[in-house]
């Protein structure tokens, strides 16, 4: 009785108690209606309370996927090795670049390089690197979009090298696409007859393919590990997570990156969704042994994209890194052919 009570002064309006007090006179001799409120009130409190922690969790999981700690961010040691090796176009491969800044449309500086092709033409390509990874990740691709005509303009998405943090952290290509919108922006500004492409690892690869979807100006696109679905990766990389909690914590993430409460709950955002508006030529580069983004997650992803110009190469034993790092000759050749022939 005392928690039925308790739980009626939370409810809307002024506690009375003196109904309460009837009935409990009227029921001296039969107490089983108040048995029935204490044992419906202590369901709806046991039910608000595992409400509450559920809230509480998913608030933290989304915070942790938002923004990781420095120290779980880390590159294959493969990368690490090149990057420290080449420093930059010039130091790497004795090419010249020059720096570039653009404007967002939600008012943040993007940075990245602008490499010039070996010789003159229009062909461009924006390079997107993965989450928390910066521009120097692309550097062993340069040499080989500059022997074959292509132009690049490397960029660090936001929150990550030089650009910008707007303070959402990760958003898994969600906001990070609008990077991609300016630097075609500013292509468009500075190089007018630029053909335009675009490819992106992991988490650019997500925000290459969100921005395609409405950006027609983006001729041709190269994703490499990139997934169709938030809730399939929590599954995939979050085995422990009961079904339930993960969905919510889906949906919080998304309220979380700004969207609306309705577009979250409705998971509007997702790349499978975007998959059938792309109408662009599309180049898709998956490994087997990928344990973020797995196979079947591209497979399924790659198999809603709209284009009728597409092509899927899984690369066996390649985990979630930089094809070049296990099939360097190959995978140089296979995305130069194809950027230059699109583009």
């Amino acid at each position: 009785m005392i928690l039925t009570k308790a739980i009626l002064t939370l409810l809307p309006g002024q506690y009375d108690p003196k109904p309460y007090s009837m009935i409990q006179r009227g029921l001296e001799g039969d107490n089983s209606l108040l048995i029935y409120m204490e044992i419906y009130s202590l369901i709806l409190f046991v039910l608000a309370a595992v409400l509450l922690l559920a809230f509480i969790v998913s608030w933290k999981l989304s915070g942790r996927v938002m923004h990781p700690p420095r120290s779980k961010v880390r590159l294959p040691e493969a990368e690490k090795a090149a990057i420290r090796r080449l420093g930059d176009p010039k130091q790497g491969f004795g090419l010249d670049f020059k720096e570039v800044a653009f404007q967002t449309d939600d008012n943040l500086t993007i940075t990245g390089w602008y490499i010039p092709a070996a010789t003159s033409g229009h062909k461009v390509l924006i390079a997107v690197p993965g989450g928390r990874a910066n521009r120097k990740t692309f550097l062993p691709f340069l040499q080989s979009w500059h022997e074959a005509g292509i132009n690049a303009l490397v960029i660090d998405p936001r929150a990550s090298g030089k650009s910008d943090d707007d303070g959402f952290g990760l958003t898994l290509g969600l906001r990070e696409s609008r990077d991609v919108h300016a630097a075609v922006k500013w292509l468009q500004e500075n190089y007018p007859e630029s053909s335009i492409g675009a490819i992106g690892f992991s988490q650019g690869a997500s925000s290459v393919l969100q921005a395609a979807a409405t950006n027609t100006s983006l001729k041709a696109i190269g994703l490499m590990s990139t997934g169709y679905d938030l809730e399939q990766l929590f599954r995939f990389g979050m085995p422990w997570l009961p079904g339930p909690l993960r969905a919510l914590t889906v949906r919080m993430l998304l309220w979380r990156h700004g969207q609306s409460l309705w577009s979250a709950i409705a998971l509007a955002y997702r790349p499978i969704v975007a998959a059938p508006k792309l109408t662009q030529p599309v180049l898709f580069i998956q490994g087997d042994e990928d344990k973020i983004v797995p196979a079947e997650s591209a497979r399924t992803l790659f198999e809603r994209i709209g284009s009728n110009d597409k092509t899927f190469w899984l690369i066996e034993g390649l985990a979630h890194t930089m094809p070049v790092n296990q099939e360097p000759t190959e995978s140089l050749r296979r995305i130069s052919e194809f950027f230059s022939s699109r583009l």
